[in-house]
C-alpha cells in the first residue's frame, strides 16, 4: 500500500508537502555545495596530475558517454512521468509493469551502445587526435570505463525515477552526497597520492558510480515496498505510452546533447584535446551551480504532473509562476557572480595550473553564466509541458536551434580566430530564443496571458538582477579582489546583498511571510531538541 507520507500524490496540499519540498530543496542545494567544494579542488589537482590533454581526454569520454543519451529514446524523462502517474492513480500493477518492461529496453539499448565502444574504441582515438603517449589509456577509457558507464548509465535511472516519482529528492540527494563523497575521496587518493593517472581516475569514478546505484535502488525498494522487477512483469502495452511521450522527448534530448556534448567534440577535432581543457572548466563551475538553482523546479514536475492528472488547473499555474520567479531570482545571483568576477575567479583558482590561459576560461565563464540565465528564465516551463504532455512546439524550436548551434560552433571555432570562446557562444543563442519562443506557448496553454505570466514571474527578478550587477560592478572596481580571501569576501557581500534585494523586491507578502514563519518554527524546534519542554 501506498504510505501516508505520499499525500501529493492524492493532488492535496498540505502542510507536509511543503515541508517535502524544502527537504528535497534543502538536501539539494547540501549536496550542490558538498560537490562544488569536491570538485573546487579536483579540477586543478587532476589538471597538476594528468596535464591539460589527459584531463581533456577525461572530458571526451565524458561526452561519449553522455551522447548515449541520443540513442535512450527520449525514455528516461517519459519514465519519470509515468510513474508519477501511477503514483498518483495508486495503481501498483501498472508502476511495476512499466519499470519491468522499461528497465529490459534500457538494457538491450546498454548492450548495443556498449559493444559500439568496445568494438570502435582505437578509431575513436584516432579520429579525435588523442596523442600517441596518450593513446593506450584512450583506448582503456572507452573500451571499457564508457561501456562499463553506459549499462550503469542505462539501469539506474529505473531506480531514481522511481525515487522521483515519490516526491522523494531529499533521498536522492542524500545518495548523491554520499557518492560524490567517496568519489572524491577515492581520487585523491587514487591520482595524488598513488599516481594511478587516467587509470585510477577511471576505476575510482566508475566504481563510485555503481555504488550511486545500489544506492539508489535500495532507496526505491524500501520506500517503494510494493515496487518489483520480474520478467513476467513485461508487458508491451506499459510500453506504448512510454514511447508515445518518449518520442518527442528522445527528440528534445538529442537536441540538447548535440548542442551542447558537441562542443568538446568540436573543440577536439579543431584544436585538440588540450582545448577541452580550456573549455571544461568553465562549464564545470557553472554545473555546480545548476543544481543548487534547478532544485526548486526540477522536484516540481511530478507534483505539475498530479496536478494536471487531477485537474487542478489553478494550482498548475501558481506552481508556473512561483516556480519560475524563484529560480530565476536564485539564477540572478550565479549570473552576477560567475559573470561579473569571472576574471578573479579564474585566476585564483587556475592561474597555478594555466598560467595566463586562464584569462581564456574566464571568457568562456562568462559567456556560460549569461547562457544559464536563459535557462534559469524557463524556469518550471518545461515541468508544466511535460505534465500536459504537450511538448510539439518545443520539439521542432529545439532541433532547429541544436542544428544551427552545431553549425554555427563550427564556423565560430574552425574559421575565425575566437578559439574556444566560439563554441559556447552558439549555445547562449540558442538559450535566448528558446526562452523567447516558448515562454508565450506555456503561458497560453496554462490559461495565463504573456503578461500576467511576465508581469509574475519575471518582473521582480529582473530588479534583482539589474540593482545587484550594478552593485557587483560598484564592489568589483573599489575592492578588485586580489587572493583568495578577498574574492570570498566580495562574493559573499553580493550574496548579502542579493539576499535584501530579494527580500524586499523578488518575494511576496505572502512569501516573506510564511518564510518568517518557517524559521520561527525552525528555531523553536531547534529550542526544543537541546532542551526538552518538560
Amino acid at each position: 500500500m501506498i504510505r501516508d507520507r505520499l499525500g501529493f500524490a492524492r493532488g492535496k496540499a498540505s502542510t507536509g508537502d511543503s515541508r517535502q519540498i524544502i527537504a528535497n530543496t534543502l538536501s539539494a542545494w547540501a549536496g550542490a555545495a558538498t560537490s562544488g567544494l569536491i570538485g573546487f579542488f579536483l579540477v586543478p589537482l587532476l589538471l597538476l596530475r594528468v596535464g591539460k590533454e589527459g584531463y581533456g581526454l577525461t572530458t571526451l569520454v565524458g561526452t561519449i558517454v553522455g551522447l548515449t543519451v541520443l540513442v535512450d529514446l527520449g525514455l528516461r524523462g517519459a519514465l519519470g512521468r509515468h510513474l508519477t502517474e501511477h503514483v498518483a492513480k495508486r495503481d501498483e500493477r501498472a508502476f511495476n509493469e512499466l519499470a519491468s518492461s522499461a528497465l529490459l529496453v534500457y538494457l538491450l539499448i546498454a548492450s548495443v551502445c556498449a559493444g559500439v565502444c568496445v568494438t570502435l574504441a582505437v578509431p575513436i582515438v584516432r579520429a579525435f587526435r588523442v596523442p600517441a603517449e596518450l593513446a593506450p589509456a584512450g583506448v582503456f577509457l572507452i573500451r571499457w570505463y564508457s561501456s562499463s558507464m553506459i549499462v550503469l548509465g542505462f539501469v539506474g535511472p529505473v531506480f531514481s525515477s522511481t525515487i522521483i516519482a515519490l516526491g522523494r529528492y531529499d533521498l536522492l540527494n542524500i545518495v548523491g552526497v554520499l557518492v560524490a563523497v567517496v568519489r572524491g575521496a577515492g581520487l585523491v587518493v587514487a591520482v595524488w597520492f598513488l599516481k594511478g593517472g587516467l587509470y585510477g581516475w577511471a576505476i575510482v569514478s566508475l566504481s563510485a558510480c555503481a555504488l550511486g546505484v545500489i544506492g539508489n535502488a535500495a532507496v526505491a525498494f524500501h520506500y517503494w515496498p510494493s515496487f518489483r522487477l520480474r520478467a513476467g512483469s513485461i508487458r508491451t502495452r506499459a510500453l506504448r505510452p512510454l514511447f508515445s511521450l518518449g518520442g518527442s522527448l528522445f527528440t528534445i534530448q538529442a537536441s540538447m546533447v548535440v548542442g551542447t556534448q558537441s562542443d568538446p567534440i568540436v573543440l577536439t577535432a579543431f584544436l585538440g584535446p588540450a582545448a577541452v581543457a580550456l573549455y571544461s572548466p568553465a562549464l564545470s563551475l557553472v554545473s555546480l551551480f545548476r543544481p543548487v538553482i534547478s532544485a526548486l523546479s526540477d522536484q516540481l514536475s511530478p507534483f505539475a504532473t498530479v496536478h494536471h492528472v487531477m485537474g487542478n488547473r489553478a494550482r498548475l499555474q501558481g506552481l508556473l509562476i512561483r516556480g519560475t520567479r524563484l529560480t530565476l531570482l536564485m539564477g540572478i545571483l550565479a549570473f552576477v557572480i560567475l559573470g561579473i568576477f569571472a576574471n578573479p575567479i579564474m585566476r585564483v583558482w587556475l592561474e597555478r595550473s594555466l598560467e595566463a590561459e586562464y584569462s581564456i576560461v574566464a571568457r568562456v565563464l562568462t559567456i556560460w553564466a549569461v547562457t544559464d540565465l536563459g535557462m534559469y528564465a524557463i524556469g518550471t516551463q518545461w515541468a508544466v509541458l511535460l505534465a500536459m504532455t504537450r511538448l510539439s512546439l518545443i520539439v521542432w524550436v529545439s532541433v532547429i536551434l541544436a542544428a544551427a548551434n552545431v553549425l554555427l560552433s563550427i564556423y565560430l571555432v574552425g574559421y575565425t580566430r575566437l578559439g574556444v570562446v566560439g563554441v559556447v557562444i552558439p549555445t547562449a543563442l540558442q538559450r535566448l530564443l528558446t526562452w523567447l519562443i516558448i515562454t508565450p506557448y506555456t503561458a497560453r496553454l496554462s490559461g495565463l496571458t504573456l503578461r500576467e505570466y511576465f508581469v509574475a514571474s519575471h518582473a521582480q527578478p529582473l530588479v534583482v538582477g539589474v540593482l545587484l550587477s550594478g552593485a557587483a560592478f560598484g564592489l568589483r572596481t573599489a575592492l578588485p579582489p586580489g587572493n583568495t580571501m578577498e574574492l570570498l569576501t566580495d562574493c559573499g557581500l553580493i550574496a548579502l546583498i542579493w539576499v535584501g534585494l530579494s527580500w524586499q523586491f523578488g518575494l511576496t507578502s505572502e512569501e516573506r511571510s510564511a518564510c518568517l514563519t518557517w524559521t520561527r518554527s525552525c528555531f523553536r524546534n531547534a529550542r526544543e531538541a537541546v532542551v526538552p519542554v518538560t
